[in-house]
């Protein structure tokens, strides 16, 4: 169907493939479509493009989670989190993700402190 988003496709990812990357490290925030967001608020089913890309997140073995569940506000329902295995695997979903119709934006947070 679709582009394997897993981390599992990586044929140099051994059984410790992202130990110790931090929760941030695995998590992609992307923003949806406004107007698409709206059609599923308004009817309770998401439009096709949508759907579809939530079904091809969750089949690749991705978690994706509504950042601010409940909310009718279409602004704030656009938001979501993939979070993925690894930080591999959260780059794989980001470059995919962002070059998607149905995303306005795909980003993978940058640390809240510097390393050190």
């Amino acid at each position: 169907m679709g582009e394997d988003l897993s981390a599992g496709s990586d044929p140099d990812a051994g059984p410790n493939a992202g130990a110790g990357a931090s929760d941030a490290d695995r998590k992609v925030t992307v923003g949806f479509r406004s107007d698409l967001i709206e059609r599923w608020l308004s009817s309770g089913a998401g439009p096709p493009l949508l759907a579809e890309l939530g079904d091809q997140i969750v089949a690749s073995g991705l978690t994706l989670r509504q950042v601010h569940p409940g909310t009718t506000d279409p602004q704030l329902a656009s938001w979501f989190e993939v979070i993925a295995p690894d930080s591999t695997g959260a780059k794989r979903a980001q470059a995919f993700l962002s070059r998607h119709p149905a995303v306005v934006a795909a980003f993978i947070k940058p640390p809240d402190s510097p390393p050190g």
